[in-house]
């Protein structure tokens, strides 16, 4: 059972995002990963500690979470994502910035955009463009294949058959071996915080195409000509 600090939704650009607050000092917004799917939840209890001398500050993304969701889940991009938490820090005030894998993306942008928002930018296991998603998981496949042969080669049937990596076959043997090759401990795995709705599986494949173990399709997550990096929004 996770227990929530209090939260209420905020309205934000005309939807209402989802907020928690933890505690009193200096403001600590948590911007969530998993992909583009994740909550908030994700945070929970292991940030529990700043709220001692931190105002610590959960937020589920529109579509995610406890916030709003469209019922064309191909309305959420990276520009509005960004668009959202700045709107929000306009009402909360400038934070520290903790961005982990895609809130990483959104930290970056908001950073370089909107620089009076941030006082400081903290980046976990994170990406700066679609080069970098594409070779994080090339080296996932190539752990698999050198740590779990049966599980590679049961892949590659699979694939041989037409399947794409979001296929349900294909997304339960990259399971087999999730812990392993995503977690430097892969006893955390198993500390990760869930609840009923916490992540939007349907939203991954729009922003990042249906092969993604494979290739980065659909929107490309960032670019060379509109990534961080450029000034310009990651995602179009």
């Amino acid at each position: 059972m996770i227990e929530h600090p209090h939260g209420h939704p905020h309205e934000i650009r005309d939807r209402r995002i989802w907020v928690e607050q933890h505690g009193e000092g200096d403001a600590v917004l948590l911007l969530s990963g998993l992909g583009p799917a994740g909550s908030h939840v994700i945070f929970h209890p292991h940030f529990d500690a700043r709220a001692v001398d931190h105002r610590v500050i959960y937020v589920d993304l529109f579509g995610r979470g406890r916030s709003d969701r469209p019922q064309d889940l191909a309305e959420i991009t990276f520009a509005d994502d960004v668009a959202d938490v700045v709107a929000l820090l306009g009402q909360l005030g400038p934070a520290h910035l903790y961005g982990f894998s895609y809130g990483g993306l959104i930290a970056q942008a908001i950073a370089l955009d909107h620089p009076a928002m941030a006082r400081t930018v903290t980046l976990a296991n994170t990406l700066h463009g679609p080069e970098m998603w594409q070779l994080n998981h090339a080296n996932i496949n190539r752990e698999l294949a050198t740590q779990f042969p049966e599980v590679w080669e049961r892949i590659q049937a699979l694939r041989l058959d037409g399947l794409r990596s979001t296929d349900e076959p294909l997304r339960q043997e990259f399971a087999r071996a999730a812990a392993l090759v995503r977690f430097y401990d892969p006893g955390n795995a198993a500390l990760l915080a869930d609840e009923p709705g916490s992540s939007n599986h349907e939203l991954y494949p729009i922003f990042c195409g249906d092969d993604v173990d494979f290739v980065m399709g659909a929107r490309r997550p960032g670019s060379r000509t509109s990534g961080p990096g450029s000034r310009r929004s990651a995602f179009p």
